[in-house]
């Protein structure tokens, strides 16, 4: 049997605090592509990427730039995804 080692396309409906923060831990295994609600946020998103902030223990914030993430504002854009959330 053939392993084909590649990364799956998930979609993911929403692009608020939920829809991100699943983007923000798929994106390590998978393409992600975020549909938002507006062509602003899509932009920002583009332009901007996104990025994880997360406090310690002991108080510092660490900031985690995630790449592998695509966005539009387009749903017939997440009709190539693999898998849908």
């Amino acid at each position: 049997m053939v392993m084909i080692d590649r990364k799956y396309t998930i979609g993911i409906i929403g692009g608020g605090s939920v829809g991100l923060t699943f983007a923000a831990f798929l994106a390590d295994t998978a393409k992600v592509i975020i549909k938002t609600r507006s062509k602003e946020q899509t932009r920002e998103i583009k332009t901007k990427g996104l990025y994880l902030i997360h406090r310690t223990k002991t108080g510092t914030e660490e900031k985690k730039i995630i790449s592998g993430i695509d966005a539009t504002s387009d749903s017939s854009e997440l009709a190539k995804c693999d898998a849908v959330l």
